[in-house]
């Protein structure tokens, strides 16, 4: 398993940036490189789930659910200003049998680890306007033991 470090600046949709540092395990190998960029698919998120997952069947075994991501900033650099909460709603799918897996261990309201890559689905209306969404396809998935208390 390789690592790899990254500081990047990202956009939110009040036009603003804000920096963070990932780091991004690969288990295949390094992230590959072309002309000096890095090309890296890979996701990890932390949330609780919205309803239990939902099983289905398409091509095999699909489960999907949703996580509510709670986010914490300061606005500015002025430690004194208001702290912002905001929630993410992240959609999620699980194939085979990690899908049976999730479907029998977690349920509506469980704090759970996602880890994978995104997907970009695309379509088009019957009124001809295009869509797209942005989702997980699931790597890796876990409870999260974060506020579990102790002899629970």
């Amino acid at each position: 398993m390789s690592h790899k470090g990254y500081h990047i600046k990202l956009h939110n949709d009040t036009n603003s940036y804000y920096e963070k540092s990932i780091s991004v395990f690969n288990n295949r190998g390094a992230p590959r490189e072309k002309g000096g960029a890095v090309y890296v698919n890979s996701v990890m998120v932390v949330g609780n789930l919205t309803s239990d997952p939902r099983m289905g069947e398409a091509d095999g075994k699909v489960v999907n659910f949703r996580l509510a991501v709670n986010r914490w900033r300061r606005p500015g650099q002025d430690p004194e200003e208001e702290v912002k909460e905001r929630t993410e709603f992240i959609d999620v799918e699980c194939w085979g049998s990690q899908a049976e897996n999730v479907a029998s261990s977690l349920k509506r309201g469980d704090r759970a680890i996602v880890a994978g890559q995104l997907k970009l689905d695309q379509w088009t209306d019957e009124n001809g306007d295009n869509h797209s969404r942005l989702r997980i396809k699931a790597l890796a998935v876990g409870h999260s033991l974060e506020f579990q208390a102790v002899g629970a």
